[in-house]
């Protein structure tokens, strides 16, 4: 059951990025793979503070996150964009994905000590 939930969660996130990914390339890339960082850094807040459980965490994190961001189609943006934008670009990328991950990681701690 727990694999046809992450099959089903894995085509939700796929779906979601094809949609959201092919607007104002490659920024659509970045914005996706930073809105699937915030969501993943909220589940490992959710199993760290909230003891969120194995199936959950699957589906969510592995299922939709995980077919939802997407390093190939970064790592192909950086490569084939303009010399000019290449460095800005990753670093959007990259910093904004650690920064959006840390951040739901932090509310869930937040909200957790009350």
């Amino acid at each position: 059951m727990t694999v046809a939930l992450v099959a089903v969660a894995g085509a939700l996130g796929a779906c979601g990025r094809a949609v959201l990914a092919r607007r104002r390339p490659p920024w659509g890339v970045a914005a996706v793979n930073v809105a699937g960082s915030l969501v993943l850094g909220v589940v490992a807040g959710l199993v760290l503070y909230r003891g969120l459980g194995d199936r959950t965490r699957l589906v969510v994190g592995v299922g939709f996150c995980g077919a939802f961001t997407t390093f190939s189609t970064f790592v192909h943006d950086v490569v084939s964009a303009d010399r000019r934008l290449r460095a800005r670009y990753a670093a959007v990328t990259v910093a904004g994905s650690l920064l959006a991950a840390a951040a739901g990681l932090a509310l869930v701690s937040a909200l957790s000590t009350r």
